[in-house]
């Protein structure tokens, strides 16, 4: 039981930024990832907070460590986007629990939390990926009830690659290069 443990779950606000981004180089460090956190505490910062928040954060206290003064032992950072098929759609791009904290509920907590914010804003769906090695983490989602989707494949650029990319875009007739319709692209 998660309120038994003196867990609770928060928003971030603007000054938890630095942490957010430890949570998320945690967690490229458990991906064998370390080098490839390029953002910083002030992209969070930027990004996450204000009238345009591109992304939300929720993260875990423990409210009973310390002398009463809480600490953080996680966090979810997710966005509304949409999908074609489904609508207004609720993406967990990251979660992270503390690994000394897995296994006490702080997942399932986080889940039960943005499931309920999924349908408060009246998403047709969650969605979130895996790392295909990572079984305690797809065990966790199939025993919540979750389908995993072994089809899909994740593909991106990453910035180098968008540029490398962009240098191989053709000229038009006319000089420019930009191929949208409307645009003040050159």
């Amino acid at each position: 039981n998660i309120k038994s443990q003196s867990f609770r779950i928060r928003r971030a606000e603007e000054n938890d930024a630095k942490y957010i981004l430890q949570f998320v180089e945690a967690l490229a460090v458990f991906r064998k990832k370390s080098v490839a956190v390029h953002t910083t505490a002030e992209n969070f910062a930027r990004d996450g907070f204000g009238d345009n928040p591109l992304y939300q954060c929720l993260l875990l206290e423990e409210t009973g460590a310390n002398d009463g003064i809480p600490s953080l032992r996680g966090m979810t950072l997710w966005f509304i986007g949409y999908s074609s098929w489904e609508g207004r759609s609720l993406f967990l791009e990251e979660m992270f629990v503390d690994e000394e904290f897995r296994g006490r509920g702080a997942g399932k907590h986080f889940m039960y939390t943005l499931a309920e914010i999924a349908m408060t804003l009246d998403c047709g769906r969650f969605v979130w990926r895996a790392l295909d090695w990572n079984t305690n983490a797809l065990d966790f989602y199939q025993g919540i009830g979750a389908e995993i989707d072994r089809e899909s494949l994740t593909v991106c650029f990453d910035w180098d690659k968008m540029e490398a990319f962009m240098k191989t875009r053709e000229e038009k007739d006319d000089g420019t290069q930009c191929h949208c319709a409307n645009c003040s692209h050159t």
